[in-house]
C-alpha cells in the first residue's frame, strides 16, 4: 500500500461531501479517524493523520466549523462540520 498523499485524502473528503450534497443533505460531519480508514492507510506507526487533519482544514470555508478538537492537534478524534452545498473557495 502507497502511502496517502494530502491530495488523496482532500479526494476522499470531497467525493463525500459531494454524496452528501446529491443525498440533500445541509451538512456533512466529518472525524479524521474515519476519513484516514476510508483512504486505506491503518493507524500505525507510520500513520499519516497529520495529512489528513490538514486536508479537512484546508477543504473548510467560510461557514464550515471545527466540533470536535482533539486532545493531540492531529488526532483522530478532528470533527469538521461542512456545509453544503459547497461554498466557492
Amino acid at each position: 500500500m502507497t502511502t496517502p498523499t494530502i491530495e488523496e485524502f482532500r479526494a476522499v473528503l470531497l467525493r463525500r461531501l459531494k454524496r452528501a450534497e446529491m443525498n440533500g443533505e445541509t451538512y456533512r460531519d466529518v472525524r479524521a479517524g474515519d476519513l484516514h480508514r476510508e483512504v486505506g492507510e491503518c493507524l500505525d506507526a507510520d500513520h499519516r493523520m497529520p495529512t489528513c487533519c490538514e486536508a479537512m482544514r484546508q477543504t473548510m470555508r467560510g461557514s464550515d466549523r471545527i466540533l470536535a478538537v482533539p486532545a493531540i492537534k492531529d488526532g483522530a478524534n478532528l470533527i469538521v462540520r461542512y456545509a453544503l452545498p459547497r461554498a466557492s473557495p
